[in-house]
């Protein structure tokens, strides 16, 4: 075979004919072009007109630039794209797996409350909000409790962000009393006897903090199915431990202003119907807001207790913030200022809304929930667009015109790919609408291939919160003998903690041998905490350790030819903005020698 375009998601197809029997193998491939893959997203919000700057490097390889217009009508449109965002990236640990299962429960309440129960995209939120519930089985311990993989430490901060799902989950879907019972009895036990949750992987006594703020604000939103599915005696055992954790945190939050406990912790007092303090934390948060480019947002002076920093613990400070303040903005036994608590939340949206991925996601999973869920309840009084007209115009010239469709909660977002005319330099992208009243939200992917030793515009910033290196021990070999791959992953310094993704390019047509990286998993010692296999790369997650982690794996490629391997990379999970790349290596694969006769 000859590869002659590139393409994400092409079909290679073998026939076999004879005489009257015929069969045929079909296997999807994605052909990459030989430069390294660059893309940008800008988002917004579409009311009338919406226009950003698609910005093509000047050595772009000829035919490599194209742009995809996304446009989500509405928070349902944006909940079945951030869904399809999700299956689209890595994911398997505790964290990830509860909050993709919630942000499938929450589409599933929406749906219903529109009466939309028995639509296809119910029941495929219902089935995957099932499936999470049966893969969490596989990361609790032995006596209950949360860890991140099938081994490791139960961790205070997971077990509540779990029970969390759960909880909510249980609404739509089976979800084990007795079993929830028995996490919760184990999280009580690691209470400290002030009131405090210590994480393992807490770094200092703010990190104690922001692990018991995160405890408080899941055990509130759990308070329901406590009420409804627990005994009397664990009701009480609940009760005090809840009742501790908000004594420690009240004084503890005040003095540190930080916004991330603040919020959490007011969401556990209104839970627990201590409204001046509700009120005092609503009002010290109006303070701690910062307005940008029509925006509100509210920063991170640490990582959050499930690791975020950046931009992404930027983002999920912030949609924590704002969906607590639009859940207690009605309550009339609160004290403070209204209007300004209106502001704050309305503030807040274009913030989210500007700030999704090219997935169409939040950066993080953590992210992603906790800004949908604050869209769900700022958004709750959005009015219902009608059908509205999209004109997409790029430098003037009209590429596309299509029409959205109104009212619905089945709604999908509209994708909108342009390729022609996209030549290196400046683009001015707009996007007009004509009828309709709702915001929508608006974003534009530019991805185009650059050579990997281009000119300083197009090259990749330094990785300095990372070391990472592949090597192989050999790229000239014959079909079926075994080749070495070395990985060394490595966060530098201090400022990020938690997992790491490598992604390690593979030639085509190569077998893995997972016996290697089976031991090193069962290990553990070396940080590899779980792995996935995929026809052009192996996906690996990291556990941060001192000095960094080494992986060493063999491989057996298949297929004889000259190939160029898919690039490898390395991004802190919980801030893709830390990211490292490797340059593809070129193989040479041998015809196996003739067997002798």
């Amino acid at each position: 075979f000859e590869a002659v375009g590139a393409g994400a998601d092409l079909a290679v197809v073998a026939e076999a004919r004879a005489a009257d029997d015929a069969d045929a193998v079909e296997r999807r491939t994605s052909v990459r072009r030989d430069g390294r893959e660059v893309a940008t997203t800008a988002a917004g919000i579409l009311r009338s007109t919406w226009e950003t700057t698609l910005d093509v490097p000047a050595d772009a390889l000829a035919g490599s630039a194209r742009a995809e217009v996304v446009l989500a009508p509405g928070l349902d449109a944006q909940l079945a794209d951030a869904i399809d965002g999700m299956v689209r990236r890595p994911w398997g640990c505790a964290e990830q797996i509860s909050s993709t299962g919630r942000v499938h429960v929450l589409r599933l309440a929406r749906l219903e409350a529109a009466g939309e129960e028995s639509s296809d995209a119910a029941a495929r939120s219902r089935r995957d909000a099932a499936r999470a519930v049966a893969m969490l089985a596989s990361r609790r311990g032995p006596r209950g409790g949360y860890r991140y993989w099938s081994s490791g430490e139960v961790e205070p901060g997971l077990t509540a962000w779990v029970l969390r799902f759960l909880a909510e989950a249980s609404e739509r879907v089976v979800v084990d009393p007795e079993s929830w019972n028995e996490d919760l009895t184990v999280l009580l036990a690691t209470q400290r006897a002030d009131g405090s949750w210590a994480s393992p992987y807490d770094r200092a006594d703010d990190g104690r903090l922001e692990t018991t703020a995160l405890v408080a604000r899941s055990l509130g939103a759990a308070r329901r199915y406590v009420l409804e599915h627990l005994p009397a005696d664990r009701v009480r055992a609940y009760d005090a431990a809840f009742g501790r954790t908000a004594d420690w945190l009240a004084p503890r939050v005040a003095s540190r202003g930080e916004p991330y406990a603040l919020a959490s912790f007011g969401a556990a007092a209104f839970a627990l119907d201590r409204n001046d303090d509700v009120s005092r934390v609503v009002t010290r948060l109006l303070g701690l807001g910062h307005d940008e480019g029509g925006g509100t947002f509210w920063n991170l002076e640490t990582n959050t207790p499930l690791f975020g920093w950046g931009r992404a613990g930027r983002i999920e400070t912030t949609a924590v913030v704002a969906g607590f303040l639009a859940a207690v903005i009605d309550d009339e036994r609160l004290e403070f200022d209204r209007d300004a608590v209106r502001r704050a939340v309305d503030g807040a949206v274009p913030f989210l809304l500007r700030n999704s991925d090219a997935y169409g996601v939040w950066w993080t999973t953590t992210a992603t929930v906790e800004t949908l869920a604050a869209l769900d309840r700022a958004l709750a009084r959005e009015a219902t667009s009608g059908s509205t007209e999209i004109a997409i115009l790029l430098d003037g010239r009209e590429v596309a015109r299509r029409t959205l469709s109104g009212g619905g909660a089945h709604r999908v977002p509209l994708h909108v790919v342009i390729e022609d005319g996209i030549a290196p330099g400046p683009h001015r992208l707009a996007v007009n609408r004509a009828g309709g009243a709702a915001p929508i939200a608006a974003r534009v992917t530019t991805s185009v291939a650059v050579p990997w030793n281009g000119s300083p515009e197009s090259a990749p910033p330094s990785p300095r919160a990372l070391r990472f290196d592949v090597s192989f021990d050999r790229s000239t070999v014959r079909v079926e003998e075994a080749v070495s791959c070395r990985v060394h992953a490595e966060r530098v310094g201090f400022r990020g903690y938690g997992m790491l993704l490598a992604e390690i390019g593979l030639p085509p047509g190569a077998d893995v041998d997972r016996r290697d990286l089976d031991r090193q998993v069962d290990a553990w010692g070396g940080g590899l905490a779980s792995y996935e296999v995929h026809p052009d790369r192996v996906v690996m997650y990291f556990w941060a350790r001192a000095g960094g982690s080494d992986v060493t794996f063999r491989l057996r490629p298949r297929l004889a030819g000259r190939f160029a391997a898919a690039p490898s990379t390395l991004y802190d999970y919980y801030n893709p903005d830390a990211s490292a790349a490797v340059p593809p290596v070129r193989f040479e694969v041998l015809p196996a020698p003739a067997p002798a006769r």
